[in-house]
């Protein structure tokens, strides 16, 4: 999904690389909040000793239920809903890239990375209340 779209914009406008940073950018954030997280409980859980770099890639390569979809799953989404909402962020992306162009494009990639870590931030407190109540 990700190649066609960016194959396809990129043929209709002529920025290339931001328009692939711009459809990619909630892969790319999930990414970097999955890797901090992964990187916290690695020095959580070891604590005093010493760094070992193979140990802490070990954890940044292991499997867990934090990425987006799973995190929309916990709070009740199937597979549909998750997918629609994925397909609408990227439509609307898509149209974000083609309506605006050089210095706007660029705001506008810093403006949508902003509103999509508040996005995550606020599923993350949804799911941090949600897990509160359960217990």
């Amino acid at each position: 999904t990700y190649g066609f779209l960016i194959a396809v914009l990129a043929v209709i406008s002529q920025a290339k690389v931001t328009i692939s940073i711009l459809i990619l950018i909630i892969p790319i954030i999930d990414f970097m909040f999955i890797a901090s997280y992964r990187v916290r409980r690695y020095i959580k859980e070891k604590g005093d000793k010493k760094f070992n770099l193979r140990m802490m890639l070990h954890y940044l390569g292991t499997g867990d239920r934090n990425h987006l979809h799973h995190k929309l799953m916990a709070l009740g989404l199937n597979a549909v809903q998750i997918s629609l909402i994925q397909y609408l962020a990227y439509a609307i992306l898509g149209f974000i890239a083609l309506a605006v162009s050089g210095l706007y494009l660029t705001i506008a990639i810093l403006g949508t990375a902003v509103v999509i870590v508040l996005i995550f931030a606020y599923i993350n407190k949804l799911l941090n209340l949600k897990e509160k109540n359960a217990r």
